[in-house]
């Protein structure tokens, strides 16, 4: 799949946040998302149309990638979540 945008990655009041944007070439049906954590506490996945770029909703519901404990001592920051069907959020 041939993946085109851009990436925008930024500090938000004081809160570390990274987001990144990717536009698919075509409207495509989503089956599957595969989430690579890299020291984020809680990731959520928002999709939108470009007709509509202000409004975004929810593919996959916010989810924990680390426990308090992990968090507070940077612990277990690398992880992987796979999301079927079942866990994507209906549109």
């Amino acid at each position: 799949m041939q993946v085109g945008g851009a990436c925008v990655v930024g500090v938000v009041l004081e809160v570390q946040m990274a987001c990144a944007c990717i536009q698919l070439e075509k409207s495509s049906l989503i089956h599957a998302v595969d989430i690579g954590n890299n020291g984020s506490a809680f990731v959520e996945l928002l999709v939108g149309r470009s007709s509509s770029p202000d409004r975004y909703e929810p593919l996959v519901a916010m989810t924990t990638f680390m426990t308090p404990k992990e968090s507070r001592q940077w612990g277990n920051t690398n992880r992987v979540k796979i999301f079927g069907t079942p866990s994507l959020t209906p549109s």
